[in-house]
């Protein structure tokens, strides 16, 4: 059985790979804030707090005696703070980062009056100098808030998609252990299932491939009939083990070249319900079960085990009858000589609304005009020595 469909291991992949993107994006993104605060906004409120300060002790220091104001060390700081605060924010104008032009001029202004020792003009330009550098301050310090909530942000970001890769990796690794456990188990059934068909088959030489042969034009049916992949597998397994419950059945039933008696015909029609009971154990089984079980159902409602007719007879069992029925009939056995598949594709159209639904049977016709041998089972697909497959199977008094 295939494992298409059922498990999609590239879908964790690429969550891996999207988040993966995202973490580098917000890696990007925190470095890049990271650089702003380290290189600009806090520089920027360190050089502004001074020139706000420096402008505060040279507003207040007016009040002294006016030598005192235009040499002392006040009016030092206060150029130097001024000087630094220019060549720092000019600096980083030429970036497209805040520049407070009004400050510049202002501190022009005063620096004019203080070379002019024009000290009455002074109060009132320090007023305003400083209170355009306190705008110019706060505006920086808002900007290093922001920066560090953005910074925060990103680092919980990436922490979170970091959880989730994580996550995924682990989801990822877990689905390929299960993937590869389920192809070992796939594996080891498919040699179980080899061995029991070679075992059924052995006893008995004439009808050595026909579980190949009835998989086979099992196969080609239900593409004709668009089934999906996934019910194709299942109807391939289910044809090559259709008659697995055989297994059970006593030789003096099994091997009888004549006519059975009612006893001997019972012990054959055990068959199905045997095959059910060998597959019920495994669950990777389960979906073929209809398949084995319920072959030998009549559209009319006449078969066995169950005697169900028409469209409760699942797809799958009516295949694998008109498949099985055709290499029967198709095939030479002891009781008598096989016959050829024009003969055997009457002998299906006389069994249209009785033994089989209509449109299978058409269908199938149409399939031996046009056959499809490719089969995801090849292995099983052996030449039959002194019988070999014939282009199609059959369905005589003894296709049970």
């Amino acid at each position: 059985m295939k494992l298409k469909g059922k498990i999609k291991p590239s879908i964790p992949l690429w969550i891996a790979l999207g988040l993966g993107l995202l973490i580098s994006l917000l890696v990007f993104r925190l470095v890049s804030f990271s650089a702003k605060v380290t290189d600009y906004y806090t520089p920027a409120v360190l050089v502004s707090e001074d020139f706000v300060e420096a402008a505060e002790h040279l507003r207040d220091s007016l009040g002294q005696k006016e030598p005192a104001a235009s040499t002392s060390m006040v009016r030092i700081h206060f150029r130097s703070s001024f000087q630094k605060f220019r060549k720092f924010m000019a600096l980083f104008h030429r970036d497209g980062l805040h520049f407070n032009a009004q400050v510049i001029e202002v501190g022009d202004e005063v620096l004019a009056l203080l070379a002019a020792h024009n000290f009455n003009p002074l109060p009132n330009r320090l007023d305003k100098l400083t209170e355009v550098a306190s705008q110019n301050l706060r505006q920086h310090q808002e900007e290093i808030r922001r920066a560090k909530l953005n910074i925060q942000f990103s680092a919980y970001l990436v922490a979170l998609l970091s959880l989730l890769l994580l996550g995924a990796g682990f989801y990822y690794t877990k689905l390929e252990l299960r993937l590869q456990e389920i192809r070992e188990q796939e594996a080891a059934t498919l040699s179980a299932i080899k061995a029991l068909v070679n075992a059924l088959e052995a006893r008995d030489a004439y009808t050595k491939g026909h579980s190949a042969r009835v998989a086979r034009y099992a196969l080609q049916l239900g593409k004709a009939l668009n089934c999906c992949s996934c019910d194709l597998d299942a109807l391939e397994l289910a044809a090559i083990m259709h008659d697995i419950g055989k297994i059970g059945v006593p030789d003096q039933a099994l091997l009888k070249a004549g006519k059975l008696t009612e006893e001997e015909y019972g012990l054959i029609k055990k068959h199905p319900r045997i095959g059910e009971t060998i597959l019920a154990d495994s669950a990777h089984l389960e979906k073929i079960i209809p398949g084995v079980l319920l072959h030998h159902e009549r559209f009319d409602g006449t078969g066995y085990p169950q005697g169900i007719s028409g469209d409760r007879i699942p797809l799958m069992a009516q295949i694998i009858s008109v498949a099985d029925a055709y290499d029967a009939m198709t095939s030479t056995r002891p009781y008598r000589q096989a016959l050829s598949p024009k003969q055997a594709m009457e002998e299906l159209k006389r069994g249209i609304n009785t033994q089989w639904e209509q449109k299978i049977i058409e269908c199938f016709i149409q399939t031996l005009q046009n056959p499809d041998s490719t089969s995801q089972l090849e292995f099983f697909l052996q030449p039959t020595p002194g019988n070999p497959p014939t282009s199609v199977p059959k369905s005589g008094a003894r296709s049970n």
